[in-house]
């Protein structure tokens, strides 16, 4: 698999130089955010809200968001599911799901997927849906593929810029650098993380995409996910799943997440 170009001989040089500044700017945006800091968050905030249109659409599907956003696009992106008889359950996380605290990100998560899980099965039981399809961007694929291998029955996963291992994307990724240092104050390693953060790697549930209807998106220019970590993820889903569908784009973390949202695909 191939990696998109993003240098000065790239046909598309040009396209590659803004999306790389808009991941800048965001990523201006989300150290402000990384210092905003709510004392009082517990694991049980990590849903800050779900919302569930169109309840009686003939399929049900799940949105994950980015971390700090999403909002906008995904309102896009419900509205065109909505039109296609489908109906949304849509998630916002909190920014502090993701934080220099080991076990309070691994509780966070937890709740999420008990959370989610569990709303799953109400919902089905409550609308007989004919099938679950569950999509997410960037970070929120986290939370899919945990939700994935505690509710096994649904249909087609979407994978957007999703890495393999949550705690190398955030050690190595362009927006997670605050987070980063304050580990390393405290004297927590990369691989010391890697190993308590095992369980919240999207590759270590990669099993519960054998046998479904996957399609996955890279950036393969992305710096917030470094790309390495989304082939590698790739290569994972692969490996159980041959039949998955992988696209891989010479573009930004930010214009990825967003193109999907806008239009349904890169």
């Amino acid at each position: 698999m191939k990696l998109g170009r993003c240098d000065k001989y790239s046909p598309n040089r040009v396209i590659c130089y803004y999306v790389s500044m808009l991941d800048k700017i965001v990523g201006k945006y989300s150290i402000v955010k990384n210092r905003t800091v709510n004392v009082n968050y517990t694991p049980v905030d990590a849903i800050t809200s779900s919302k569930i249109t169109n309840p009686g659409g003939a399929y049900l599907t799940v949105l994950f968001p980015p971390w700090h956003g999403g909002v906008a696009v995904y309102d896009k992106l419900t509205r065109r599911l909505v039109k296609n008889g489908s109906a949304v359950l849509a998630y916002k996380f909190h920014g502090q799901i993701l934080q220099p605290d080991v076990q309070m990100v691994i509780k966070s998560y937890e709740h999420i997927q008990k959370t989610v899980t569990n709303k799953i099965h109400e919902l089905v039981e409550k609308y007989s849906y004919q099938y679950v399809d569950l999509t997410a961007c960037s970070l929120g694929n986290v939370a899919l593929l945990l939700v994935a291998s505690t509710y096994p029955d649904f249909r087609k996963a979407t994978l957007i810029v999703s890495g393999s291992t949550l705690a190398r994307d955030m050690w190595e990724g362009s927006r997670t650098g605050i987070i980063r240092q304050q580990f390393e104050a405290t004297g927590i390693t990369e691989s010391m993380l890697s190993k308590a953060w095992a369980n919240l790697a999207p590759s270590s549930h990669v099993a519960a995409l054998a046998g479904k209807e996957v399609t996955m998106y890279i950036s393969g220019t992305d710096k917030v996910i470094p790309a390495r970590y989304q082939q590698e993820m790739a290569d994972a889903v692969l490996a159980v799943n041959p039949k998955t569908r992988v696209y891989v784009y010479a573009r930004g973390h930010v214009a990825s997440v967003a193109g999907y949202g806008l239009h349904g695909k890169l």
